[in-house]
Parts: C-alpha cells; structure tokens; sequence
C-alpha cells in the first residue's frame, strides 16, 4: 500500500503487484543451476521477464517447492528469498523452406492499479486524474471507477511514476515497499505519509512506536497505542 497524505484530501494508493528491474538479483551459477537471490522492489514477475520465462513457470517449479510454502502468494516476496530459474527446454518445428513463418510467443499484460480512498477510507469516485509513467510516453488521463479504481497498463520496466488529482502531483516508486506484515513495511509508508520512523531497519524502536501512535492519533477510529496491529 502506497500511502500520500497532502491537504486538501487524504488519498490511499494500492498497487498490489511490485515491478523492478529484471537482473539486479544476486546469481550463484553452479551444475547448470541459476538461483536468484530477491533484492529490494523485485517481484516474481519481472524476474521470471528478465530470464525469458512466464512467472508461472518458474514459480511452480518442482525446484521452488519450498519457495510456494512460504510465499503462498506469488505476488509477495521478501528481500534475500531465493528463487531457482529452471533449465530452458527449446522449442523445435519442421517448417518448409523458402517461404515466410510466423512464430508467436506468448507475452504477459503488465497493469499499474491504484486506489483511491478519502480518510474514512471510503473509496474516491468518479475524479479525473493524470497518470504519468517514467519511460511510459504520453500521460494517460481517465476519471476514477465506483471503488475508486485506477487502471493502467505499463510496461514491465515501468519503475516510477506521477499521478495528479485534485489538482496535487503524487510521486511514487512501483513495487518500492516491503509488504506491510514487515516492520520495514510499516516503517516506509510512515516515511511516506510523513511520519519520521527512524532508520527502516525492521525494529519497532522508540521513534518507529512514536510515529506509529502520531499516525494512530491522527485517525478517528485507531486507538494511539504505538503498537503495530
């Protein structure tokens, strides 16, 4: 959850599906094996993009067996998880010679969504608004759905983008927060709605509970305990 709080309004963007940039992952080659080691913002998707596979496939390999018992959602990884890329298996086909073949390969439809939702967390209807995407070209304009819906297709490098409403430019990096079960998730969206957590270091110190019960104060239906819950 990307979360932007800027008066007039208090807006809450969800992307569900992180993107980032396919081969930063640590590799260890070894007996025709490759292993990925997940870095900061990388999703199962654009990994398996980078090595030529469906994220299918490499997640429900045989090899990542244990990798599906601890992620159950493929669309949720942590930093440092290891994921095996499978072996490649060509394709042949007999075709006849001088004339022209046409070879399809299936390719995969990447879509940013974002939610818009006002401080009582009722869903933000029928607004216009401007999304732009770095490396993306023209920005794409539309108006917010019933449930305050905003859906984009992108390409798989799309990585940052902008997103005007209300007259207000929002900032964001796609895929660049840790899932909010994470203390190091927490502590990010609190950087971002303005809260100071301290370091993101994945301990619930001091500041990160003082900045925890700010943000709880500031609602009208948390209690401001500090606690994460």
């Amino acid at each position: 959850m990307l979360s932007s709080v800027h008066p007039p309004r208090w807006l809450t963007l969800i992307a569900p599906v992180a993107y980032s940039t396919p081969g930063l992952g640590f590799h260890q080659m070894g007996d025709d094996v490759i292993r990925h080691r997940v870095q900061q913002g990388e999703c199962l998707a654009t990994i398996a993009h980078g090595h030529g596979f469906l994220w299918q496939t490499i997640y429900n390999a045989p090899e990542n067996a244990e990798l599906r018992r601890r992620r159950p959602n493929p669309n949720v990884l942590f930093p440092g998880d290891e994921i095996v890329i499978p072996e490649r298996h060509p394709v042949t086909a007999r075709v006849a010679t001088g004339r022209q073949h046409t070879f399809k390969v299936p390719r995969q439809a990447w879509e940013l969504r974002l939610r818009l939702r006002d401080h009582d967390h009722s869903a933000v209807a029928g607004i216009p608004w401007t999304l732009t995407v770095e490396g993306g070209g023209e920005p794409t304009m539309g108006t917010t759905g019933g449930d305050g819906l905003i859906a984009v297709p992108v390409a798989s490098s799309a990585r940052r983008a902008v997103l005007e409403v209300f007259g207000r430019q929002y900032s964001f990096e796609i895929g660049g927060l840790d899932p909010v079960s994470r203390v190091t998730g927490v502590q990010q969206r609190l950087v971002r709605l303005g809260y100071d957590p301290g370091a993101i270091d994945g301990v619930a110190g001091q500041r990160t509970r003082a900045a925890v019960r700010a943000f709880q104060a500031s609602q009208e239906d948390l209690d401001d305990t500090g606690r994460i819950d």
